[in-house]
């Protein structure tokens, strides 16, 4: 039965606009103008020179724009990860520099975070939660630096190189039930029942061996020709690319770039270049890569799999590696990453999976360095063999009601002609002395069990 729920939705967005209007600074740095800030600060520099004079502020606010949140969303929690940096960091000098997300120039959100640092990092900034749309609509990142009081007229510079906003937010919506029932000895739809999002697509299994004489119904709605049939499993190969990423270890890895290996195999790499290396030497941070091998049949048999990754690093000092891992629990051979020019790698031993592990949380996981590295591609590939007897599917999209589906024996009837039983196709029913033809479920649905041949 269908009823109310929240949707939880999750978007981002790059820096958009640079606020030249609310924006207080002593000079542009040549050659770096603030529309070096745009975007999700993989790039170079936009360069502020701070304001002079003791204690002097400096303000710098560039926009995002989240138009695209849908009015009536309820706002969960709002995060940025955004690349600054100082060319100083001595406090008697410059004594605070700081990023923090507003709503216009008036009202900040969640924490400031600190940037006083002269190497160029990603910083995470805790927006809270306590967003409307409205407001989420009118964010800024504000970029705030104070002098200290030594070398008041020093050339001191503020150094942004751009940005990603994440909102998590819910829509009131309607989830729909769908349940599908056999009446027919020995076939059996899959599954039997499920419950989905409104406007999201549901997938009907039907395990048999022929649909002839069979109908398919969907809210009493004769659907049979709209069934897919889906051929038999015996195995073969699948081949996957990286679906997501995230982050863990204790060093934190400056740039977003091993973002750009999301989707990408060693046989069509990203093309990126540049490296993302941890902020601190001897400290490392691992980046692992899920995919997603949902679609292995239930009865495969894992024959072999061959792992291979692209990459190049930055150099060799700091130790970097890849391994398999299963969410974070390593099942392989770890490969040490050492080649400063793009190459393929092979994961010789990625260790031995189970089915459910595989349909869990495979993952490949890069230990990074200060050294730094980039992935540029990951092709994961399964060899199996399964016993998946042939099925046919029934698929519903853009769901905005409750299904019932029954899958039942098509209604046929006999009658003997020149004492032959021959198998009825049509029937009619005389209208105001006028034939009209009827679906045979007409005579059930009369409780007719008597036909005459028309004349």
């Amino acid at each position: 039965m269908a009823r109310q729920i929240a949707i939880p939705y999750t978007e981002t967005f790059e820096v958009a606009s640079y606020d030249s209007a609310n924006s207080t600074f002593y000079q542009q740095a040549s050659g770096y103008p603030p529309e070096n800030g745009l975007g999700d600060g993989t790039g170079t520099y936009a360069g502020f020179h701070i304001t002079r004079g003791s204690n002097a502020v400096t303000n710098v606010y560039y926009n995002f724009d989240c138009s695209s949140i849908p009015n009536d969303a309820t706002i969960t929690s709002v995060t940025c990860r955004a690349r600054a940096s100082m060319s100083t960091q001595t406090t008697s000098q410059v004594s605070t520099a700081t990023l923090q997300l507003y709503v216009g120039t008036s009202t900040a959100k969640g924490s400031a975070t600190s940037f006083l640092t002269t190497t160029a990092s990603y910083f995470d900034i805790n927006g809270g939660n306590s967003w409307t749309v409205a407001e989420i609509k009118n964010c800024k990142i504000k970029i705030y630096v104070k002098r200290g009081t030594r070398n008041q007229n020093s050339q001191y510079t503020a150094r942004f190189f751009g940005g990603v906003l994440t909102v998590n937010y819910t829509i009131s919506g309607i989830a729909y039930t769908i349940t599908a029932t056999s009446s027919i000895d020995g076939d059996i739809l899959d599954p039997a029942s499920q419950e989905l999002n409104e406007r999201s697509t549901a997938i009907v299994k039907i395990n048999t061996v022929a649909i002839s004489n069979k109908i398919l119904t969907d809210n009493n709605t004769d659907v049979t020709t709209s069934l897919t049939y889906v051929p038999p499993d015996t195995g073969g190969s699948l081949v996957k690319y990286p679906e997501s990423a995230s982050t863990g270890g204790t060093g934190s890895i400056s740039g977003l770039r091993y973002l750009t290996t999301i989707g990408h195999g060693v046989d069509n790499p990203s093309g990126t270049t540049a490296t993302d290396y941890t902020q601190t030497g001897g400290t490392t941070a691992i980046i692992y890569y899920h995919f997603d091998f949902s679609d292995l049949p239930s009865s495969a048999t894992i024959d072999s799999m061959t792992v291979q990754v692209r990459y190049k690093v930055g150099n060799t000092s700091y130790a970097q590696s890849v391994n398999t891992y299963n969410g974070t629990t390593s099942k392989g051979t770890s490969v040490t990453l050492n080649s400063t020019t793009e190459t393929t790698t092979t994961i010789s031993s990625p260790g031995t999976w189970t089915l459910a592990q595989l349909k869990d949380d495979p993952c490949v996981g890069v230990t990074i360095s200060y050294s730094g590295l980039i992935v540029t591609g990951i092709t994961w590939t399964i060899n199996y063999t399964a016993n998946e007897p042939a099925y046919y599917k029934y698929t519903l999209t853009n769901l905005a009601a409750d299904h019932t589906i029954l899958w039942k024996l098509a209604q046929q009837f006999f009658i003997k002609i020149n004492n032959v039983w021959q198998q009825v196709a049509k029937i009619y029913h005389k209208e105001n002395n006028v034939w009209v033809e009827k679906d045979l479920s007409y005579l059930s649905d009369n409780n007719i069990d008597y036909l005459k041949q028309g004349v």
